[in-house]
């Protein structure tokens, strides 16, 4: 099963909780993108550094709460489930990481989510 879709996602560390959402697509030229968006602020942002090889997703974004860090994910994926770990760049620490598919289109209405704010330019 492909690594593409809306997945509900749940962090956990020593520092706090976040929940949100992460949509992965694959470009027309075979490149994969992403948007991660919070649920406790609604706040949209850019994924990068996107990977999918056998059953292991990797991908970096920003998160702004509990604290601000740009972390790397890195996640197993098992039908609509993934697991793993986040990694703060610039600090000690790991979070793990939780996720269910909740529809194989990136752009999916997820209930109980925030509405998301536009991407920053």
């Amino acid at each position: 099963m492909s690594a593409f879709g809306t997945w509900r996602l749940k962090m956990e560390s020593t520092l706090g909780n976040a929940d949100g959402i992460v949509e992965i697509a694959q470009q027309p030229d075979g490149s994969l993108t992403g948007t991660a968006r919070s649920f406790a602020t609604g706040e949209s942002f850019r994924v990068w550094d996107v990977e999918y090889s056998g059953d292991t997703l990797v991908w970096r974004q920003l998160i702004k709460k509990p604290v601000r860090l740009n972390l790397s994910i890195t996640v197993r994926i098992d039908g609509d489930e993934m697991t793993g770990t986040a990694k703060p760049r610039m600090m000690p620490g790991i979070a793990t990481v939780s996720g269910q598919r909740v529809s194989i289109h990136p752009g999916a209405e997820v209930p109980g989510a925030a509405v998301a704010r536009p991407l920053p330019s």
